[in-house]
């Protein structure tokens, strides 16, 4: 595993925005079915995150992580949800500043997929016909998959509350290794939030 996923660190709240990407890092687990999945997805996309969710606000203004789970899109306090996890926090650049209008659009946009089923599908089918057809030809272009937000996997709404390109297609993956695009602004293991 990279040693920068396991390097401890604190979060300061007050350097995280809406609309920032929180990509997590989950190692096998016997006990735990979902890392198997995790694993899974480390390996088709030959990266070491596997889940991607993104930073929104409640109606009292606590950051909030909305997040593609098993049991559909939720929302729950951000200092609950990363405490004692490997992550890697990062920012699109198109959203370095964020001004107030943006803001609330962005925060209606995130929150309004909240309840919306997961797409099992896409994740056990589509994503790896993807994933496979790019191993053999990287300027493969094949998606077999949905391009509606009816239903999303965690990256594919990540990528769709920032109207990112092809967010129908997109992986972890995808975040982490687009360096042009975004900035790190947190990476390790959670031991304490500020």
């Amino acid at each position: 595993m990279n040693k920068i996923i396991e390097q401890p660190i604190i979060v300061d709240l007050s350097n995280i925005q809406v609309g920032d990407i929180i990509l997590f890092h989950t190692d096998f687990n016997r006990h735990n079915l979902m890392s198997l999945l995790s694993v899974a997805i480390d390996g088709f996309t030959h990266d070491d995150y596997s889940h991607a969710s993104i930073v929104s606000q409640d109606d009292k203004g606590n950051l909030t992580l909305c997040q593609m789970l098993i049991n559909g899109c939720n929302s729950d306090l951000l200092s609950t949800q990363i405490i004692n996890e490997n992550i890697k926090v990062i920012r699109y650049n198109v959203l370095d500043p964020l001004f107030d209008d943006e803001k609330a659009t962005l925060v209606k946009r995130i929150n309004s997929k909240i309840g919306i089923k997961y797409d099992f599908v896409g994740l056990l089918i589509d994503q790896p016909i993807l994933q496979l057809t790019e191993d053999i030809d990287p300027n493969s272009e094949i998606w077999l998959g949905r391009k509606d937000s009816v239903s999303c996997e965690c990256s594919t709404y990540t990528a769709w509350c920032l109207e990112y390109p092809n967010w129908w297609d997109c992986t972890p993956a995808n975040f982490d290794k687009a360096i042009d695009f975004f900035t790190t602004i947190s990476q390790g293991h959670v031991i304490k939030i500020v």
